[in-house]
């Protein structure tokens, strides 16, 4: 099982269970955006990973995602956060 824990215009960090992924990998990732009904797809590079307890956080950089998936991830997080 894994779970997306941050996500740029830059990339993805991938938070897996026991095993990691391989720095120098690269995927062809497929995810929604909440609130986006269009599905993203992008090639990724594992980039950096860090352990603690048998989790690892799996930081993967985008190598080939449109511009329009850009502009969607954009709007995503800077809709995401709040001003106090």
């Amino acid at each position: 099982m894994s779970f997306t824990k941050d996500i740029s215009h830059g990339g993805v960090c991938i938070t897996i269970k026991n095993t990691p992924l391989s720095i120098g990998d690269t995927y062809v990732i497929n995810f929604r955006l909440p609130g986006n009904p269009e599905p993203i797809k992008a090639m990724a590079e594992v980039v950096w990973i860090k352990e603690s307890n048998s989790v690892f956080d799996n930081g993967l950089m985008f190598t080939r995602i449109s511009r329009q998936a850009r502009d969607l991830i954009d709007e995503f997080s800077i809709g995401s956060v709040e001003e106090k």
